[in-house]
């Protein structure tokens, strides 16, 4: 099948998927929907000869997966190639949870006509706060364009460092204006993309995160909205001997993701205007140069 009609079938699963449950298998990088990648699940063989189906889409994270993963990494490289030849707008992200919340707030904002963007707005992460992991996107970004794409940073220390070395780099001068940090948009001092979510959409992924029946406490009792989440999580689980699997905050941001798109509860209005606000910088940060 031509490469567009995979990506038309795509279209067609996801009406489908409106009053039924659509489960297929592929080895082709345009049958992952790269909007959608926290949907996709690596099937593969472990060393003791069972069968796994992970969410865990990272490279190398078992020698016997690679070949298994090869089709979600490629619809992930074919998603920057959409960038450079189509025209769209990328947004360099610090990691995959980022990436994550980002497209779910796009799809929720485009769903309610809150905006409705010229170009597609495409995320993506660069593995985390590494210097190099942001010029290698920028890298490959500007074998088509001398524009250097919008940055969106967390405020912690690791965001705080890199956002420096960018701005003493390649993002010196005018250029400053095209980096982005959380703390922009929250007002909270050392704010992380998830404090720009609602709790209400992540209590769920959380209680099941700190799930703990040897502890009579509750994460809920000393959530303080006013501060970032992700240092109050790591401390509950170190305060009460919980260990916090691999890949936690990933698990967050899918779920997170799930409940906004399909939850009949709305957020509240302060979050949309932060979102519209935050979208809005995406296009001013790069017109007005």
């Amino acid at each position: 099948m031509h490469p567009m009609a995979q990506k038309s079938l795509l279209d067609f699963f996801e009406n489908l998927a409106e009053e039924n449950q659509i489960v297929h298998t592929t080895h082709s990088p345009f049958l992952v929907d790269t909007n959608n990648i926290d949907r996709v699940k690596v099937v593969f063989v472990d060393k003791d000869g069972y069968t796994v189906a992970s969410n865990n889409l990272r490279d190398g994270v078992d020698p016997l997966d690679k070949s298994s993963i090869y089709a979600a990494h490629a619809a992930l490289g074919l998603s920057v190639s959409d960038v450079i030849l189509q025209g769209c707008r990328p947004v360099i992200v610090e990691g995959t949870s980022d990436q994550y919340y980002m497209n779910a707030i796009k799809l929720f904002l485009i769903q309610n006509k809150k905006i409705a963007p010229e170009k597609e707005l495409v995320f993506l992460p660069a593995g985390g706060t590494s210097i190099k992991g942001v010029q290698g996107i920028i890298g490959i970004l500007g074998g088509k364009s001398e524009e250097l794409p919008v940055v969106l940073l967390d405020s912690d220390k690791n965001g705080l460092d890199l956002k420096k070395s960018l701005i003493s780099g390649l993002y010196k001068g005018e250029f400053v204006q095209r980096i982005i940090s959380a703390k922009d948009i929250t007002d909270i001092e050392s704010s992380e993309i998830e404090d720009i979510m609602p709790y209400t959409f992540l209590k769920r992924a959380v209680d099941r995160l700190l799930r703990n029946d040897d502890v009579d406490v509750e994460f809920v009792d000393s959530y303080s909205v006013d501060a970032p989440l992700m240092p109050q999580i790591e401390k509950f689980a170190k305060e009460n001997g919980i260990t916090l699997k691999n890949g936690w905050k990933v698990d967050l941001a899918r779920n997170a993701k799930l409940q906004l798109l399909k939850s009949k509860n709305k957020p509240e209005e302060k979050y949309v205007n932060m979102w519209i606000s935050l979208f809005d910088k995406f296009d001013t940060s790069e017109d007005n140069l």
